[in-house]
């Protein structure tokens, strides 16, 4: 009977793990989500390690993130501090800093104009 519950139970968690998006050991994954109260698409979404200096690429390219929508990145490195800026259409923009992103994790960021 304790092999039973123990099998369900394993079970049941790998379950729970694979919904809340558990990934690769060397990977984080990130959702940035749009909640702009005025409509305000993203234009532009950038992405760096920490107390580095170059935004690098847009990761949106030449989509537009509208209010209510999210995407999804996969960080190729994990246990570490990254920043995140978006840029709304009318230009203004927003950072988060030092933000630590886990291995083996999903983490929403949530962005408001």
């Amino acid at each position: 009977m304790r092999i039973i519950q123990f099998s369900i139970l394993s079970f049941v968690s790998i379950i729970i793990l694979l919904g809340c998006g558990v990934t690769k050991e060397n990977e984080g994954v990130i959702k940035i989500k749009n909640s702009a109260s005025s409509n305000t698409d993203i234009k532009d979404i950038y992405i760096r390690r920490s107390k580095t200096t170059n935004w690098g690429k847009d990761k949106l390219y030449s989509e537009e993130l509208e209010p209510g929508e999210s995407k999804q990145y996969t960080l190729d490195k994990c246990n570490r501090d990254y920043d995140f800026k978006v840029i709304y259409l009318n230009n203004n923009y927003a950072i988060n800093k030092d933000e630590y992103i886990a291995c083996y994790t999903k983490r929403v960021l949530v962005f408001r104009d």
